[in-house]
């Protein structure tokens, strides 16, 4: 009788681990041996399994942007790239809180810095934020780490990497190939700089790459977007770019999506969100400068009017 106790209340436990609704602990616990990136204004995130050479390309329908010095991407997608299934990815409209459920229980609510995990709330230095047309935006880092991946920043080519914690960081050869293509890309010399005499590029020079850049910028209003392209620069230089759209008259209203010191990549094309009808007023500038410096010449480009103005100031 005992032993038919105990084959009973071994296929009750089997029947119930299979049930619906039922979570394997481990598999919810487990951080993904993988390798994760995501690529500032791309619409596309990229995975990689650890020991495996391909690399997976996966499309979203919001490109992740930089708000407040750090990448934030849509929450779906940010956690179905970390491992969580959308069935552990939460929404709750009322308080305006997003909840994901993988190592461990993620909180995060609309416009505060703060991170509950498993119950303990962390202050932290930016708040999750909604963009039109109603898509939630995560601090990428945060919810990385607390899901148990490392996050490592790689400035030049506008890169948020995540990997396991606690193990050495990948091979990232295969995945800049496929974001960059860079294999089938020709080599493209830079540009002589021509100097003044403080040693940056002479306001004519500066002027060229400036027109250069403005021919590239396509107002997209029915999408709400911005793409440009940005010249390749002498050796030595960069573009100091700004980007933002204001609301109303109070400073919490105003929303920087480029501060002067994001320095984007030149030679590579970009696409930024904004909001055209709801902005009271918005303004897209830019200009070269030294590497690590501000720019001397800019154009400011108003994206309520679509007026252009130009800058010449010495420093």
């Amino acid at each position: 009788m005992k032993k038919i106790k105990i084959i009973a209340l071994a296929i009750m436990l089997a029947f119930l681990a299979t049930a619906p609704g039922f979570v394997n602990a481990d598999e919810t616990m487990l951080t993904p041996n993988k390798l994760v990136v995501f690529k500032i204004s791309d619409y596309n995130y990229y995975t990689q399994d650890i020991g495996s050479d391909k690399v997976n390309k996966v499309k979203m329908d919001a490109a992740p942007l930089i708000k407040d010095n750090r990448t934030f991407v849509p929450v779906r997608f940010l956690g179905n790239a970390l491992g969580v299934t959308d069935s552990n990815i939460q929404w709750d409209k009322a308080t305006r809180t997003a909840t994901l459920k993988g190592k461990a229980e993620l909180k995060l609510k609309d416009g505060e810095k703060a991170v509950t995990t498993n119950g303990n709330k962390q202050t932290i230095d930016v708040a999750p934020y909604i963009i039109p047309p109603g898509r939630t935006m995560l601090p990428a880092r945060y919810v990385a780490e607390g899901l148990g991946f490392t996050v490592e920043w790689d400035k030049a080519n506008q890169l948020a990497i995540c990997y396991p914690a606690g193990t050495q960081k990948p091979d990232m050869s295969k995945v800049l190939q496929e974001i960059t293509g860079q294999s089938n890309k020709p080599i493209v010399k830079r540009p002589k700089a021509d100097l003044n005499n403080q040693g940056g590029l002479t306001s004519e020079q500066s002027q060229e790459f400036r027109k250069e850049l403005e021919k590239s910028i396509k107002m997209d209003r029915a999408n709400n977007t911005i793409s440009f392209y940005l010249p390749l620069l002498p050796e030595g230089f960069e573009w100091d770019i700004g980007l933002n759209q204001h609301f109303g008259p109070k400073p919490d209203d105003s929303y920087y999506i480029l501060h002067d010191d994001n320095r984007l990549a030149d030679g590579q094309s970009y696409t930024f969100e904004v909001d055209y009808n709801k902005m009271t007023r918005g303004y897209f500038t830019f200009g070269p400068c030294k590497k690590g410096l501000v720019r001397a010449d800019m154009t400011s480009l108003n994206l309520k009017t679509g007026k252009v103005e130009y800058y010449e100031r010495a420093w």
